[in-house]
């Protein structure tokens, strides 16, 4: 179990650090033009094109999803670590050409259904994310409160009002068009990677230094099976599993025992910010 907490742990890092990096594509210049799309070869444009538009749309909605997170019902980390990389892959998608379909081009593991660009066809980035992590707020959030549904309504609407006076209706639609097909391809493939069977029934094994159910609510195992998740990126997961862990001792000399009882030692004089750092995670 030891182990299993640690490989999973390990790979919810990877995903928040993967979402980020994902969502990085957007930092840079204020530029606000529309980009002209000739064909379906990001080779003949720059892998910098979405670095010409503000990060203010994917800003505004990470920092709704956070209020999402926190005011949904059901959420922890390995539920959100997936939310996010999700998203970003959804954002990351939806800004085509350049990176968005050269950097992971066939490595996506099993995705399919992706848009293809209209040829003649003009799109205002910020239209397509806006729409596609508005769709990926919906469909992942599908428990959250009226209030909070209402405001990813109202996200999408003032940030999509904000590019009608900058860019033509019609180069709108169309990128959002685009953004909600991309989004809708990235969740039906998401909705298949696994994530069902996370709380399948499970008997935890028993043993001296095995995971048991701890007071007050004495609860079981939280998605034991998560682990069988299929990776984002085919491969990703190759040569990354954490080494084994210190072997589990009630020896006093023992490192295992000096590490509980460094921990143990600690919580009984917890500083403010301990307690808080605490509180937080």
């Amino acid at each position: 179990m030891k182990r299993l907490l640690a490989t999973t742990n390990s790979r919810r890092l990877c995903l928040l650090i993967y979402a980020l990096l994902l969502c990085g594509c957007f930092i840079a210049c204020k530029k606000q033009d529309a980009l002209p799309l000739q064909n379906n070869d990001a080779s003949t444009h720059s892998n910098i094109s979405a670095s010409k538009y503000s990060s203010d749309a994917i800003d505004k909605w990470l920092t709704m999803q956070l209020r999402l997170i926190r005011n949904t019902a059901g959420m922890n980390g390995l539920v959100v670590g997936r939310f996010y990389a999700y998203s970003g892959t959804a954002a990351f998608l939806s800004i085509p050409p350049g990176v968005s379909t050269n950097a992971f081009n066939g490595k996506w593991n099993g995705l399919t259904g992706l848009p293809q660009v209209n040829n003649k066809g003009i799109l205002y980035l910020p239209a397509c994310v806006n729409t596609a992590l508005a769709i990926m707020n919906r469909d992942f959030f599908t428990t959250a409160s009226d209030a909070d549904k209402a405001a990813i309504d109202s996200l999408e609407t003032a940030l999509n009002n904000s590019f009608l006076i900058k860019q033509d209706p019609t180069v709108i639609a169309l990128s959002n068009s685009f953004g909600k097909a991309v989004a809708d391809a990235v969740f039906d493939w998401a909705e298949t990677d696994g994530y069902k069977h996370g709380n399948d029934p499970y008997t935890p094994p028993s043993g001296p230094g095995l995971w048991v159910p701890t007071p007050t609510a004495f609860l079981p195992p939280l998605l034991p099976y998560w682990r069988n998740n299929r990776p984002i990126i085919a491969g990703s997961g190759d040569n990354a599993q954490p080494g084994p862990p210190t072997p589990y001792s009630e020896d006093p000399q023992s490192p295992f025992f000096q590490m509980a009882k460094e921990v143990y030692d600690v919580s009984q004089q917890l500083t403010p910010d301990q307690t808080a750092m605490a509180i937080f995670w």
